[in-house]
């Protein structure tokens, strides 16, 4: 159905506004929350995972920042880019990815075991 109010049209961007704000600072509070747990724990990780799962949690927090920086929070844009369409699964997978590398047993040949206890 087309929209013929202009005062309808303009409370849906100022919604769209709304939401793609709090969207992006909840996201970006994630990957924060991930980056600093990841920092305190950067001794259970690989060298080449840390810096893997790093680069990529920043990189995604960069377009987070850029479409904050937006009119309007990027409106409709951020909300899709970085929502369940976009980059969100993504994010989701990070965060996941980080967990579960700072939670793994780390693998110790059989012929070391009763050393490394």
């Amino acid at each position: 159905m087309p929209r013929s109010d202009f005062a309808t049209s303009a409370q849906y961007h100022a919604d769209a506004a709304i939401r793609a704000a709090d969207l992006l600072n909840s996201q970006i509070a994630r990957i924060d929350s991930a980056l600093s747990f990841m920092a305190q724990r950067k001794a259970v990780y690989l060298p080449a995972t840390y810096k893997a799962l790093r680069d990529n949690l920043i990189g995604v927090r960069n377009n987070a920042l850029r479409y904050l920086g937006k009119p309007d929070n990027g409106g409709d844009l951020a909300c899709g880019m970085m929502g369940p369409n976009g980059y969100g699964p993504k994010i989701d997978a990070l965060i996941e990815s980080v967990d579960r590398m700072a939670n793994r047993a780390r693998y110790v040949p059989p012929a070391l075991r009763s050393v490394a206890a």
